[in-house]
């Protein structure tokens, strides 16, 4: 028996007792937590909860709600599961499957530390079931069967955690886009992470399905090269990077056991414009798939994609798979207070008015963004045209 399985709690969030603190991100507290039931039944289970300093920020309370609402609606093999939504003394939140594993970013960086690349098949694997998520993501529809047109929008190593059973998953939707979120929701907002979005999230344009295609062949070039594709110092070095220069070279270049059909993906994956990309996330897997059929080692035959990549995990990172996580057990902190509906206060006005306020600074980002990119295309321009005239002379 775990020692999870009897160590006793530090709190309780609704039906949850709090075992301790994993993590603490910008917005949001990770506990481990355990839900009893009849005859001694548990289950264990993440708590994501919203940071207590931002308990009451509206926009907070908003995506905290939009992403609970959208991951309620999805179930594949290959997505962390949303058991439950709730709300205690005032605090908005989620009881989530816990993936024992490691995020794909510690992967990459112990291969890159041990000068050991992943090997290829292990590589299409998992983005062969990274993008059947994907699919499943874009295709959801609500309860009356509409689509809901969800697009991930922070597609990147740190986003998918493969099991130490060897199965990936697809993680964090807090700054997803869906048609069932309201307009101020996507407004002219730049998402994700600069080294993984795609040129249409950098002008501010409409984004698709296909901009998560970008992000995934990004992240599976990463993974093949063990190099970040578009990572640069800053923000404006790395938008060019993406916007700007020529087509990256193919895996094959630093790999070169990289097969041509597999650069010819990630290409595809990369294209600048979104119309010269794969037109679904389904179509991407497709190719994956049919490419692992054809790299499989004969070693691994008989074996399961899964358990080739549990093998390969645990000779990775020997001994942790088998290790409880290191919690924080100091008790939480339950400060809020649940209160009655009422009329607003000043309070509550100035703390719309500051949710008004960030919206607009975020528009004003947003059309500062889109500038600078007109202006370094027109430069560039410039600069080409008067190349042309002189050599002409």
């Amino acid at each position: 028996m775990s020692a999870l399985a009897v160590l006793p709690p530090i709190g309780r969030l609704g039906r949850y007792d709090l075992l301790g603190k994993l993590a603490t991100g910008g917005v949001a507290e990770i506990y481990v937590g355990r839900m009893t039931g009849p005859r001694d039944v548990t289950r264990m289970v993440v708590i994501k909860r919203i940071n207590p300093s931002l308990a009451e920020n509206p926009i907070v309370k908003r995506d905290f709600l939009h992403e609970a609402k959208l991951m309620l609606g999805l179930s594949h093999p290959n997505l962390a599961t949303v058991h439950d939504v709730g709300e205690e003394s005032g605090a908005l939140f989620l009881a989530m499957e816990w993936v024992r594993g490691v995020s794909l970013r510690k992967v990459l960086d112990a291969s890159r530390r041990k000068q050991q690349p992943l090997p290829l098949e292990l590589v299409v694997d998992l983005f062969t079931d990274v993008a059947s998520a994907l699919a499943h993501v874009h295709t959801a529809t609500d309860a009356q069967g509409k689509p809901l047109r969800i697009v991930h929008r922070d597609i990147s190593p740190e986003n998918v955690v493969v099991g130490w059973n060897g199965i990936p998953k697809l993680l964090d939707f807090g700054v997803a886009k869906s048609d069932a979120a309201s307009k101020q929701t996507d407004a002219g907002v730049v998402k994700g992470k600069y080294a993984y979005m795609a040129p249409e999230q950098w002008g501010g344009e409409t984004v698709d399905g296909r901009s998560d295609l970008f992000a995934l062949a990004a992240s599976l070039h990463e993974a093949l090269t063990g190099k970040a594709l578009f990572d640069r110092p800053t923000p404006m070095a790395t938008m060019a990077a993406i916007v700007l220069q020529p087509p990256p070279d193919p895996p094959s270049a630093s790999r070169a056991d990289v097969p041509a059909e597999l650069d010819r993906i990630v290409a595809k994956g990369l294209a600048r414009e979104p119309s010269a990309r794969y037109a679904s996330a389904e179509e991407m897997r497709s190719d994956l798939e049919a490419l692992a059929a054809s790299i499989a080692p004969l070693s691994s035959q008989g074996s399961t994609r899964e358990q080739r990549a549990a093998a390969f995990l645990r000779a990775l990172f020997p001994g942790e798979a088998d290790r409880e996580p290191i919690l924080d057990r100091k008790p939480p902190s339950m400060r809020f207070a649940v209160e009655a509906p009422r009329e607003p206060t000043p309070v509550d006005l100035q703390l719309q008015a500051e949710a008004d306020l960030e919206s607009d600074a975020i528009l004003r980002e947003q059309r500062s963004r889109q500038r600078t990119v007109a202006l370094v295309v027109a430069l560039l321009v410039v600069a080409t045209l008067a190349f042309v005239v002189v050599n002409l002379r």
